[in-house]
């Protein structure tokens, strides 16, 4: 995942403050999470995002 995918997808997630929310979502350091934002994310924080912005969807369509 690109720094400009995961930035776009973690702001429409947690806001703009979404890099400590999402470290603490993933069980990893914030810095970890500063690097990604500069050089990328691992597979598998991409794959953990899709299954937050999933359920994120999903409780979005039983509240409307």
């Amino acid at each position: 995942m690109t720094p400009t995918q995961l930035s776009r997808i973690a702001t429409l997630l947690y806001g703009d403050r979404w890099q400590s929310s999402l470290a603490r979502d993933l069980d990893v350091n914030i810095r970890t999470v500063q690097r990604w934002a500069v050089n990328g994310a691992p597979d598998w924080a991409r794959d953990q995002l899709g299954k937050f912005a999933a359920e994120t969807i999903k409780a979005l369509r039983e509240v409307m």
